[in-house]
């Protein structure tokens, strides 16, 4: 990529307000030793229930928090609502756990059908020139998906287009390929079985690491994962996908 190139890259990336950094990305001259650009932190919340005849489960909230390997710094978040289908009316359980209210997945909230989120999550990675390549040096901006175990796109996207009736075969290649950050942490700080961390809130007690808003909001938790991975990238670790089908293709 050509410095011209970097630079118009750099001006589509800016700072969500909510983010407390008002500083602009920081290109480094230096090649990275990340194989890729940028890290895609997402957490799907999905409609759920005690009751474990409840479903199929649907996606309600889309988050996508972008984190830049080399300044280290989220540098563009995406967020949608989704209007749920085939159970639209949320479970007190649901709302519970997530915080997520009817009100908040309605049109009226501005909460959209599923198949107008793919679209714009599709939009968002053209947008920003994101590759699933992670060949350097780079002529893209190569990324990967980094999520907190495997539930999100090995078993809810799936589940989300089955419940479609679309082909779940169709789903792009940078969804099949993703970093378990939970498989990476306990790998990367060489934790045992009495020492293994089970999930997002034990990796930030490790870290000594404040639990940002609230647990089971798609958009904090992905914002709360950003925070472990730079936090791990700051300790040298690398991110790799490290899913069963990336391991299966390599």
């Amino acid at each position: 990529m050509t410095q011209s190139n970097l630079g118009q890259w750099a001006k589509k990336l800016t700072i969500e307000p909510k983010v407390n950094d008002p500083k602009p990305i920081v290109i480094l001259d230096q090649a990275p030793s990340q194989p890729y650009r940028y890290l895609a932190i997402l957490d799907f919340e999905a409609t759920c229930d005690e009751d474990r005849k409840f479903g199929p489960s649907e996606i309600i909230e889309f988050p996508i928090v972008l984190v830049d390997t080399q300044s280290l710094k989220i540098v563009k978040i995406f967020h949608a609502y989704i209007i749920p289908t085939i159970n639209p009316i949320l479970t007190p359980f649901c709302t519970q756990l997530t915080g997520i209210t009817q009100e908040m997945v309605s049109s009226k909230a501005g909460a959209k059908s599923f198949d107008e989120v793919w679209t714009q999550v599709l939009q968002f990675l053209k947008d920003n020139q994101l590759t699933a390549s992670d060949q350097v040096p780079y002529d893209q901006n190569p990324f990967c998906f980094v999520t907190c175990g495997d539930w999100d796109l090995k078993t809810m996207l799936p589940t989300q287009f089955n419940g479609l009736g679309w082909d779940k075969t169709k789903i792009p290649a940078p969804f099949r390929k993703w970093i378990n950050i939970k498989a990476l942490f306990n790998s990367f700080y060489k934790t045992n079985k009495k020492t293994s961390i089970r999930g997002m809130t034990d990796m930030l007690t490790r870290l000594g690491l404040p639990l940002e808003g609230r647990h089971h909001s798609g958009i904090d938790d992905s914002r709360n994962i950003s925070a472990i991975a730079i936090k791990m990238l700051k300790d040298g670790c690398v991110f790799r996908a490290n899913n069963p089908q990336s391991k299966a293709q390599s």
